[in-house]
């Protein structure tokens, strides 16, 4: 992003772009179309000129990212098989550092039927908000996610809050399960 206001290409592959969680002084982020079996990656271009391109792991895909200014920057990757799980990886710009923070299955995503009952239909979560519960401190965060049904790939199937705390080791832990704050049916995406 130029002084000006423009936006120029950096890589061939890029699609879309859009500042991080909607916030200017979070920086950009450039992602790529998803190609399965190949790579998937996303560009983060910060304010003050830096960035960096996350690669996600081989046969995997990742699902939304997101962050802020001072916490860095929050994603979900998926395997690109039906391995039923979802990884939350984080950029802590503070300690340079990329880390795997969390691994956990899709069914702890579960949504409600039309009879008032619950499903036991395994969703995947995309990312779509982080935000602190301390302003700056990433060790304490509250997960926004949109979901997808896992077996047919239907969007928009529920939209959760959960809390994920990180210890000293860096690794995390849900610590409050996911809420359902809007049911499947109840809104069109992408939010």
């Amino acid at each position: 992003l130029d002084f000006d206001g423009t936006a120029q290409q950096l890589w061939q592959y890029e699609n879309s772009a859009a500042w991080v969680s909607g916030d200017p002084d979070a920086g950009f982020l450039l992602r790529e179309p998803p190609t399965p079996g190949g790579l998937a990656a996303f560009s983060w271009v910060r304010n003050d000129g830096t960035g960096l391109q996350i690669v996600a792991q081989p046969f995997y895909s990742v699902q939304g990212a997101a962050g802020d200014a001072y916490g860095g920057l929050w994603w979900i990757e998926t395997p690109q098989t039906t391995l039923d799980q979802w990884q939350l990886w984080h950029f802590d710009p503070a300690r340079n550092e990329v880390a795997l923070r969390l691994q956990a299955a899709n069914n702890i995503f579960v949504g409600s039927t039309p009879e008032g009952g619950t499903d036991n239909v395994p969703r995947t979560p995309i990312l779509t908000a982080v935000q602190p519960v301390r302003a700056g401190d990433p060790s304490d965060v509250v997960l926004f996610v949109d979901t997808q049904n896992g077996a047919t790939q239907e969007p928009y199937t529920g939209f959760y809050r959960l809390r994920v705390q990180t210890d000293a080791a860096s690794t995390a832990q849900i610590v409050e399960p996911p809420t359902l704050l809007l049911p499947g049916g109840d809104y069109r995406g992408p939010l």
